[in-house]
């Protein structure tokens, strides 16, 4: 039995051991609702991205945030009972609102997290989870929870690096929207409550909404237009009366009398006149109180005579709005399109065969009842009338009008009668003269005009027309930019006309030209159709600027032109050719069959034009034929064609390729690139590249100009800096690279590095190079290289700044009369010091300062970086940086010769370089080489409120002409303040009055307890609350620094210690919780009182603790306090005006702000029955404003200790022996100089007498000589000070040291030495040795006088001790030395005996007593 017992005792362990080992999910079965544990830390809630305040009024319409901290108490809190703390699987219920539901954008759902940060590192835990849930039987909306997070959150086990998880907080955010259901949804104020807090919702009344429908309709001169009106209020008809419907009517027209009408019928079947104003063109009417839901308003305008007669198509637009109270609540608008062309004429049909022409005028588009209607159409000279015939519009097509027309009417008037549609004139006519409509064009032009009874007339447009044709075409061909040649192609079409036809070309090679008869024509002397006379080429328009090139002419296959070339010569020089087409045998051309055509090219002979350097469009030459009949022109046609070139080109390398070898061709040809790419920042410079004949001249020096014969000449290339700017070696020794090359689509492509003798350089000029070409057969390429001087790049990179330069080029000849000039843009930014923020978490910002000379060296180089409020860099508890590398750190950087910046190696000493001044809140950092580029990397913390703006900027100052600087801002996110508070230390201190009213610029400072640095300072905003965040682990004091206006500054020190527990972080203040509320009394209003603690006499314990009782008339607050001598700072709670306190000897309290006429007393305990007596003053009074009383409380004891006794012995000598007895004589003085004793001599020996000590002390006394009136001796007027120490040791005083001091020396002797000499003899002055045979030779001034009582002082010991008990102020205890009366020896022994004695009798009582 016992045994199956013990087996089914172990497998049930054994069961339980297993079953806990599994790894079920149990929690939903053992699970708690666990909602009462929870402690809601901080809530939120915001409308309109700002806070609200409990009893606020909130919008029905507006959603509202909701933020959530709350704590969750676990087993790592150290936590026993069950109860007290969450476990995995609970759940919990928090109530977020009433009569609100999730917002439809809000997630439902989401994770509680922790991050945690382990060496270096974060991971995410979680905590639970959270749904958001909508009760819509009780209208409310809740948050549920379940605690389903990792298991080292519950577990209370340690984890890696420190111990179990306690201080665990969570956090939501969520959106709602009201849900005004029932009740809630009428209009009204309705009571809500959000996490707790009472709110109110207004439901403001639905509004009226009117909508409104504007249309219109011509009729004739009038518009008719219609309003609907439509009033709706929740889904039902509205009233609307004593609204006001207005129109401005003065864009469409004057309104028609007595035509405002409204009713409820669409049609206006119901309507009625109704009353309305009109005045400045605005026509309002006001709706009467029965106004309700829809109804229609009906009113004309007339349509301006401008308008209405404006021979075109017309849109008449209008405004109707409603006003309530002056506001406008509704709007619309109506667009009224209408074709309004009274008379417009069209183009019919020409026939150039015969001459033939015919045109439609069509008229009264508006279909206006018109009398006595006339069309207006006078032909042109030129032609002669045919035909007329009108039509009229019955709606859909063109009937035959009543009138018609068998002549041209007078002055081309067409009499149409009365009309009231649309008409049609059609009216045909010929050229008078079409004997040369085949080779010529005849142009005509005529308008026509509609006027009737009552109108003077309405002008169409006008109609241009041309009849025939132009027999002869000039088009352009291509352009050679390279022989600077144009190719010209003339057709003369077939014709019937074929009269000795030729065409006739005037080439000059000047850019103008007028004929002298001294001008003369070279083979020009026959009599066929080659033959020109001066009368035809004058009356030529010459092509100027051009030659003609021999053997270019051609033909088509078909055409049989002939060219003949003729010169004219000017002083026998030719300045122009005569180009002559005519057909074979020098007949004219035959284009009776087919056309002739034939093309010839020209050669531009001006510089300025096949040199523009223009290779977009160029310069131009225009080129004319003419076509001959004989003598008699015929016709002419011309073309003009664009001369693109490329003969000097500009560039420059990017600063990467101007770096590499330019003497390898490929390196050359590199792409050209913007001109913020070409400065080399390295060794500031930029390689230019001059592209010189791109267009691929043969021969430009040789090549020809405007004058015949004439030789362009050697040309030019000029290169121009920048001012300031230097060149500089290319590659060693030279200052420049020629390359020739080839050309392509208008670029130069180096090839082959040449050294040429033909062209020559020239560096003579400041800031010029120039290059002489006196042969120029090819392409080229020159590299130059130039940068900024040293005092030009100092201007350059002194500040942040961008520079725009610009470098030119010109290109000349000797015989070209225009330059040419090109320009190369450089852009060199500098940016000495540059500034980026990023955000690596919540409430961090990370910054980062790029301090960057450029090469340049100015000296001093510091970056001055001021934070605002609100972002804190990371520092100790003794408010010196935090100098890890996490968070500050120097890098020294690397500059590309582009300018871009690459990572380099971190700088050490990083301590070495950079300073705080918490005060200007200035980050100062001193730039290790000027010369070098650096970053300094830091992180803040987020310290300021939310949506607070933060700023960072940044200076870089010292040793630059010009202080540059960089700023950036930021904002507060609610995330920053929370996960700030998380990580370091918060404070929350509330500022009130006595009536408990905000304060605000009440400022605060936190201080190291290490060092009183300055940790952190901020002002009481309107709210009156201040949250001082971002305190380092360590401990603190915070006092308030400046009160506000009209307000006494508090006294009061509070201590802090910020500590981390685990994981968390946690502050305190006074020991207590993280949060403050503080009161403030204004001026004139309260008093201090302080209360102090002396102890006096030998026999007193500093040790303990005297109770005092204060009654403060009827005061019931919490009093603040300042404690003095090692007593903390701290509050009394006042009940009916009575406080408890207590203190110890050296201590005090000083009470703040107690109101002004209090009257008070204050009681002690009495302690007679330990043997004090007590001192009190001003223990009783009435507080007085802005006033410091204080009331002291002495308590004095003493105990009663044997005396010592000292004697001083003093030697004398007179020459060197001793002196007779009584010849000198010698004072003791005290420390005041109170003469104590007066002895003479007994030979050398001066014997005082016994000093006796009755209390421990220092005593400092005073030997001097007295001098006699005896003119043979020299007295030793030397002072002796001695310095006696009496301490008291095992119940017993004793001397502890006696210290001689003369002329500055001290030492340890009971035997000084006065050395008199008489005037005759000098003696040095030799110490005597005492005689101790001698007899006692004291001469008394009193017998047995008793000294009186001296102060002691105090020793180094006493002092320190003193200084180290603060403001604590003891008074001196007085020691009696008196001199020694042996007679009283024996009494003394006698009553020590019976003191001993008494005293082992007390002993012997207790000792039974206790028994």
């Amino acid at each position: 039995m016992v045994r199956g017992m013990k087996r089914l005792m172990a497998f049930f362990v054994v069961f339980t051991l297993l079953f806990q080992m599994t790894d079920m999910p149990l929690h939903a079965e053992n699970s708690r609702d666990v909602s009462a544990l929870l402690t809601v830390k901080e809530a939120y809630i915001e409308q309109n991205h700002k806070d609200v305040v409990e009893n606020s009024m909130l919008t029905d319409t507006d959603p509202v945030s909701v933020s959530v901290n709350f704590k969750v108490p676990v087993l790592g809190d150290g936590l026993t009972e069950e109860d007290s703390y969450v476990r995995k699987g609970d759940t919990a219920v928090i109530e977020l609102a009433t009569k609100y539901k999730l917002a439809d954008t809000a997630s439902p759902s989401f994770a509680l997290t922790r991050k945690v940060e382990e060496n270096g590192s974060s991971r995410e835990v979680k905590i639970g989870s959270l749904r958001i849930v909508t009760d819509t039987d009780a209208n409310k909306v809740y948050a549920h929870i379940v605690f389903d997070g990792d298991d080292e959150v519950f577990d209370g086990q340690p984890i890696a690096g420190g111990g179990a998880w306690s201080n665990v907080n969570c956090k939501f955010s969520t959106t709602l929207e009201y849900n005004g259901t029932g009740d809630g949804a009428t209009p009204g104020e309705h009571a809500v409550t959000i996490l707790g807090k009472s709110f109110s919702v207004k439901v403001p009344e639905p509004p009226v909404i009117m909508t409104m429908e504007k249309s219109g309709a011509v009729e004739g001169k009038f518009v008719s237009w219609k309003v609907k009106i439509d009033a709706q209020q929740a889904g039902a008809a509205a009233d609307f009366g004593g609204y006001v419907f207005q129109d401005n009517l003065k864009s469409v027209g004057s309104y028609v009398d007595r035509s405002f009408k409204i009713g409820t019928a669409e049609d206006g079947s119901d309507a009625v006149e109704r009353e309305v104003s009109y005045e400045a063109s605005l026509l309002q009417h006001t709706f009467p109180e029965s106004a309700k839901g829809i109804c229609y308003v009906f009113f004309k305008t007339e349509i301006p005579d401008a308008i209405y007669y404006a021979n075109s198509e017309k849109t008449i637009r209008n405004t109707a709005v409603i006003l309530k109270d002056e506001g406008q609540v509704s709007t619309s608008s109506a667009s009224v399109n209408y074709d309004g062309t009274w008379i417009k004429k069209e183009l019919n049909g020409i026939n150039h065969k015969d001459g033939t022409i015919s045109w439609t005028i069509t008229a009264n588009q508006p279909a206006a009842s018109l009398t006595n209607a006339v069309i207006t159409d006078k032909l042109d000279s030129k032609l002669n009338w045919q035909s007329a015939a009108l039509e009229i519009y019955n709606g859909t097509s063109w009937d035959a009008g009543s009138a018609s027309f068998s002549n041209e009417p007078a002055d081309g008037k067409y009499e149409i009668g009365t009309i009231n549609a649309k008409v049609r004139l059609t009216i045909t006519a010929q050229l008078k003269d079409k004997s040369e409509i085949e080779h010529t064009v005849v142009s005509v032009n005529n308008k026509a005009t509609l006027s009737w009874e009552g109108n003077t007339g309405v002008g169409s447009n006008s109609v241009y027309s041309s009849i025939g044709f132009n027999p002869i075409t000039k088009t352009k061909g291509a352009y050679d930019a390279s022989a600077h040649t144009a190719t010209w192609n003339v057709n003369v079409e077939q014709s019937d006309v074929n009269d000795d036809l030729r065409v006739l070309e005037l080439l000059v090679y000047d850019a103008s030209f007028t004929w002298d008869d001294a001008y003369e024509i070279t083979d020009n002397t026959g009599a066929d159709l080659t033959t020109v006379s001066k009368e035809v080429v004058k009356s030529l328009t010459p092509s100027c600027n051009q030659r003609y090139v021999k053997d270019s002419f051609a033909t088509e296959a078909d055409s049989a032109a002939v060219p003949t070339l003729h010169h004219i010569k000017k002083n026998g020089t030719v300045i122009a050719d005569v180009l002559v087409v005519t057909g074979t045998d020098v007949n004219g051309l035959a284009v009776d069959k087919h056309n002739q055509s034939f093309s010839y090219k020209s050669q531009v002979t001006n510089p300025n034009i096949y040199l523009s350097n223009d290779n977009q469009s160029g310069n131009s030459v225009k080129n004319t034929a003419f076509l001959y009949s004989g003598n008699k022109l015929v016709n002419q046609a011309n073309a003009t064609v664009s001369c693109p070139n490329t003969i000097l080109l500009k560039d420059a390398l990017t600063a990467v390729d101007g770096a590499k070898d330019l003497t390898n061709a490929d390196n050359v040809n590199k792409q050209a690139s913007a001109a913020d790419k070409l400065y080399n920042y390295k060794d500031g410079s930029v390689v230019f590249r001059l592209q010189v004949n791109a267009s691929d001249l043969k021969d430009m020096t040789n090549d020809v100009t405007t004058v015949d014969g004439e030789q362009l000449g050697d040309v030019t290339v000029k290169d121009i800096l920048p001012k300031g700017w230097e060149f500089q070696n290319i590659i060693a020794d030279k200052k420049f690279l020629i390359y020739e090359g080839v050309s392509a689509n208008g670029k130069v492509t180096a090839k082959t590095l040449v050294e040429p003798d033909y062209i020559t350089s020239d560096f003579t000029k400041a800031g010029e190079a120039a290059f002489t070409f006196s042969s120029l057969q090819k392409p080229y390429v020159i590299l130059l290289k130039a940068g900024p001087n040293e005092q030009t790049a100092k201007g350059y990179f002194d500040k942040n700044q961008k520079i725009s330069l610009e470098n030119a080029a010109s290109l000349t000849a000797e015989h070209m009369t225009a330059e040419k000039h090109v320009k190369q843009s450089i852009q060199i930014k500098s940016t000495t010091i540059s500034k980026t923020k990023q955000r690596p978490d919540n409430g961090i910002l990370q910054w980062k300062i790029t301090y960057n000379p450029y090469m340049q060296k100015y000296g001093n180089a510091l970056i001055q970086d001021t934070l605002s409020e609100g972002i804190e860099l990371r520092m100790k508890s003794d408010g010196a940086l935090d100098m890890d590398e996490q968070n500050i750190a120097i890098q020294e950087l690397d500059m590309e010769a582009d300018g871009t910046l690459k990572a380099g190696k971190p700088l050490k000493d990083t301590a070495k370089y950079i300073r705080y001044n918490p005060v200007n809140r200035t980050l100062y950092f001193t730039i290790p080489d000027e010369q070098k580029v650096y970053q300094l990397i830091y992180l803040t913390d987020i310290t300021g409120d939310y949506q607070s703006t933060l700023s960072n900027h940044a200076i870089l100052a010292s040793g630059h002409t010009e202080e540059s600087g960089v700023t950036v801002n930021d904002q507060v996110y609610r995330s920053d303040a929370q996960s700030t508070m998380q990580r370091s230390g918060w404070l929350e201190i509330t500022k009130v009055n006595e009536k408990n009213i905000p304060l605000e610029g009440a400022e605060f400072t936190v201080f190291s307890k290490e060092n009183d640095a300055v940790i952190r300072k901020g002002v009481t905003p309107v709210s009156g609350v201040l949250t001082i965040r971002g305190l380092p682990i360590g401990s603190y004091y915070m006092k308030e620094t400046r009160a506000p206006d009209n307000y006494l500054l508090s006294p009061v020190v509070y201590q802090i210690e910020v500590i981390k527990e685990d994981v968390s972080v946690l502050t305190k203040i006074n020991g207590s919780k993280n949060t403050l509320t503080l009161v403030n009394t204004q001026e004139g209003t309260s008093g201090d009182l302080k209360i102090r603690k002396e102890l006096k006499g030998n026999d007193t314990d500093s040790d303990l603790e005297f109770k005092f009782r204060i009654q403060a008339g009827k005061l019931n607050k919490e009093v603040a306090y300042l404690g003095e001598g090692g007593k903390k700072d701290g509050t009394l709670v006042f009940t009916d005006g009575k406080a408890e306190f207590t203190l110890c000897g050296g201590q005090s309290i000083q009470l703040v702000n107690l109101p002004k006429d209090t009257d008070y007393t204050i009681e002690e305990q009495e302690y007679q029955e330990l043997g004090y007596q007590i001192e009190k003053q001003n223990d009783k009074g009435t507080i007085k404003a802005d006033v410091l009383q204080e009331a002291v409380f002495t308590n004095i004891r003493n105990k009663v200790l044997s005396p010592v006794y000292y004697q001083m012995n003093v030697h004398i000598s007179l020459d060197g022996q001793k002196p007779q007895n009584g010849q000198f004589r010698f004072q003791l003085k005290d420390e005041m100089g109170v003469v104590l004793q007066t002895v003479k001599n007994d030979g050398g020996v001066i014997k005082l007498k016994e000093l006796k000590f009755s209390s421990p002390g220092v005593y400092t006394y005073q030997i001097t000589q007295m001098t006699n009136a005896v003119d043979t001796i020299r007295y030793d007027e030397g002072l002796y000070t001695v310095i006696i120490t009496v301490i008291e040791k095992d119940g017993l005083l004793t001397v502890e040291s006696v210290v001689w001091e003369k002329d500055g020396k001290s030492y340890e002797s009971d035997t000084p030495l006065f050395s008199n000499t008489t005037s005759q003899e000098e003696t040095p002055q030799q110490p005597i040795a005492p005689d101790e045979s001698q007899e006692d030779a004291t001469l008394d001034t009193e017998e047995k006088e008793t000294l009186p009582e001296k102060e002691p002082v105090k020793t180094k010991e006493q002092q320190t001790g003193d200084k180290n008990k603060g403001a604590v102020k003891h008074e001196k205890k007085k020691a009696t030395a008196e001199t020694y009366d042996s007679t009283h020896m024996t009494l003394w022994l006698l009553t020590a005996s019976v003191s001993f004695a008494l005293l082992e009798i007390i002993k012997l009582y207790g000792m039974r007593k206790k028994s």
